[in-house]
Order: structure tokens, then sequence, then C-alpha cells
């Protein structure tokens, strides 16, 4: 049986023995000394124009869900976790996500005793940039955008 020889991807606008590439999106896949001139396909690697305003910690918390505390027993509150005593007894528990600094509420029965029926209520940054509901802002699309721009830090971990 052959032995595959291993490539590496290389990105950027320079290759080692082809000079610099134009045009968008070329790489340069390099096998020892050799290189090969590829281009990838337009439209895989751009940028979705749709959400090009949004900033990588709101495209992060969409994508993939924002990063809550937790609460864990026998455990000193996590940071972004709050309680605030009401005068009834009654607590209001506030977190705030570690990405985007959004903050979710919701107030708890007497003695802080977790109540099923309360519903969170969300306070945005001043940043944070909202959609309409016929957007189409689907979490393939928003996870797709965010694997484009997390591409270059991959890269360098493989």
């Amino acid at each position: 049986m052959a032995r595959v020889p291993s490539y590496r991807l290389v990105t950027g606008v320079g290759c080692p023995s082809k000079g610099i590439v134009r045009g968008p999106l070329a790489v340069c896949i390099i096998r020892g000394e050799a290189s090969i001139m590829a281009r990838i396909p337009t439209g895989i690697m751009t940028l979705d124009p749709g959400l090009t305003d949004i900033s990588d910690e709101q495209l992060a918390c969409m994508a993939e869900g924002h990063d809550w505390p937790k609460l864990r027993l026998n455990q000193v509150a996590p940071k972004g976790f709050r309680a605030v005593r009401n005068n009834d007894g009654s607590f209001l528990w506030v977190y705030t996500c570690n990405l985007c600094t959004t903050t979710r509420s919701r107030d708890t029965l007497r003695y802080g005793i977790y109540d099923h029926q309360a519903a969170y209520s969300y306070t945005y940054p001043k940043w944070w940039i909202h959609f309409k509901a016929d957007d189409d802002m689907t979490r393939a699309r928003l996870k797709r955008e965010l694997s484009k721009r997390l591409h270059d830090a991959i890269e360098k971990s493989a």
C-alpha cells in the first residue's frame, strides 16, 4: 500500500514559492518544497453581508448560546451571578453572560425557592444589534459565519 503524503493548508496572500497570490481566497497547499495553487470557490469563505455589523461576542452568543454562570451546590456563587433580596422575602436572580455581558433575571418565590412559572427578562448591551423575525436568522447561518471568522484560529491550532 502506497504512503499518502501529508498536506498542509496555508491561508493568506503569500505563497512560499509562487509569490503573492491575487484574487479572493487563494491558498497554497504545500508538500515538501513544491507548492500547488488552489482556489477556493467564491462564496465558501466570504463573510455573510447581512452579519458583518455584528460583533464577534454577539455572533458567538447567537450561534452557540450565551455563557451563563452555573450555580453549584456547596460552592460560592460564580462570577456573573448575583441575588438581590426583595422586601417580600423573595430574590431576584441576575445572571450576566461571560461573553457579551447580556443580563437575564428572574424572581424566585419566598426564601429563594425556584419558581418554574416565572419568566426570564433580558437586558442587552447598547451595542447589541436586534434583528426582525423575518430576517432569516437561523442557527446554521450564524454558525457558518462564526466558523468563517474563526478560520485563522482554527488553522493555527491544527
